[in-house]
């Protein structure tokens, strides 16, 4: 099964099948999009705005793959599956002119289409949600593991699935944070925790609703899932 890195091109085709793929999750759908049913569009352009953002950041520490199928008939690619690996790291590296143009650029450029084509499924005050729970999870990222390979979004196209693509771009990133020296951390969704830990993910260390109390939003709002996982080569 072929895969490769993305192109800009590509970045609507996964903001497609995250949207579809994530549309019952618990966290990205049910609890980050509650009017999706209403405005079906949102959650595609949540995933849009995103990935065009990671795409900005791009190397060396933000890597968008895509696996596909080619067409007998024409020979067009066909995307089944996107992910999003950004390598976290203990100190940030400072970057170039041209880099730094192009991120500040991308995030006007979603700010000022999100005036025009505004996302209506999600609910306002939970759009910052990894912000709010940062403060709860945070400490799992420390010492040894302050530096890593982080599985940000993958998603498979679900009328393509069961066919390796999911595994095929989880094993780029295991693959990647051993050349490397660094292990790979994720957090997994309800339901796909058992599919993480036959790949190699082993460590739990808690999930995103663990810790907090009721000043954790999720916990609050009795969110399920949301594993925390690691994979140490």
């Amino acid at each position: 099964m072929p895969f490769r890195q993305a192109n800009l091109a590509d970045i609507h085709h996964g903001a497609h099948i995250m949207a579809t793929a994530f549309q019952d999750g618990p966290i990205l759908g049910r609890y980050l999009h509650p009017y999706r049913e209403q405005h079906p569009d949102g959650m595609y352009l949540y995933f849009l705005r995103k990935l065009r953002l990671a795409y900005a950041r791009g190397l060396p520490d933000d890597i968008l793959l895509v696996t596909y199928d080619v067409n007998s008939s024409d020979k067009e690619q066909q995307i089944t599956g996107f992910a999003h690996w950004h390598r976290k790291r203990a100190e940030l590296i400072p970057r170039s002119l041209h880099s730094t143009a192009i991120l500040q650029a991308t995030k006007a450029y979603n700010y000022l289409t999100s005036l025009i084509w505004p996302n209506l499924a999600i609910e306002p005050s939970r759009a910052g949600l990894f912000q709010q729970i940062d403060p709860f999870i945070s400490h799992h990222w420390a010492g040894s593991r302050a530096e890593v390979w982080m599985l940000e979004l993958i998603a498979v196209d679900p009328m393509t699935g069961k066919k390796g693509y999911g595994r095929q771009m989880l094993e780029w990133g295991m693959q990647r944070a051993k050349e490397d020296g660094l292990a790979c951390s994720l957090i997994a969704g309800k339901g796909a925790v058992g599919f993480y830990r036959r790949c190699g993910f082993d460590i739990e260390v808690g999930t995103l609703t663990d810790e907090g109390g009721d000043d954790n939003p999720m916990r609050r709002a009795g969110v399920e899932g949301g594993t925390i996982m690691f994979y140490e080569p």
